[in-house]
């Protein structure tokens, strides 16, 4: 899931750099940042089951 939200965020930043700065790539960013840490963490508490 980790690979595939990254491939989201190199597709937002494509768009970042060819159409300028837009405050809801920015906040789309921010979002997938959460859900990275979210995915990282569920595993993290998986693993220590």
């Amino acid at each position: 899931m980790i690979n595939r939200i990254n491939k989201v965020k190199r597709v937002l930043e494509m768009m970042y750099l060819k159409e300028g700065l837009s405050d809801d790539v920015v906040r789309l960013s921010q979002l997938l940042d959460n859900l990275i840490v979210e995915e990282q963490i569920r595993r993290l508490n998986y693993i220590k089951i």
